[in-house]
């Protein structure tokens, strides 16, 4: 598009939006990689699905996942807390679920704990992350 028409849309208003910045890029890509990732450890039908609770539940936490990252993408309002407020109670969750049943803890395998700490810390990090002028200057715009 060439300077004179891009000036010419976005006084209209039909101007291509910003890239979103890199955080917000990483944490789209984080969601849809966990997603992907826990969907081809259902198919699988891993034994070291046990720790979840049920089937239902692993599938509704895979479609909320991809739900938030396609919210996030739109640069939806909803997007920007709804995120914040998953990945806060997720922690909370897998908090919960590790000091009420310490068995799970000890029954998993070392990379499934590394991913329990991996996936906490990273949680921790993308939800603060949103609550940064960066991110809400991007999601909070008006489409």
């Amino acid at each position: 598009m060439s300077p004179q028409a891009f000036s010419a849309a976005n006084e209209v208003g039909l101007a291509t939006k910003s890239d979103p910045p890199f955080g917000v890029k990483l944490l789209i890509c984080f969601l849809f990689a966990d997603a992907a990732s826990g969907g081809i450890e259902l198919l699988r039908l891993e034994p070291d699905i046990a720790p979840h609770p049920t089937i239902a539940i692993f599938i509704l936490w895979l479609v909320i996942e991809i739900l938030l990252a396609i919210l996030l993408a739109w640069k939806a309002r909803a997007g920007l807390y709804l995120t914040q407020a998953i990945l806060i109670v997720h922690v909370f969750y897998l908090g919960h679920e590790l000091s009420t049943r310490p068995h799970i803890w000890i029954a998993m395998s070392l990379l499934r704990r590394a991913r329990i700490v991996a996936s906490i810390f990273l949680d921790g990090c993308f939800a603060a992350y949103l609550a940064s002028a960066t991110a809400r200057a991007h999601l909070n715009d008006e489409p």
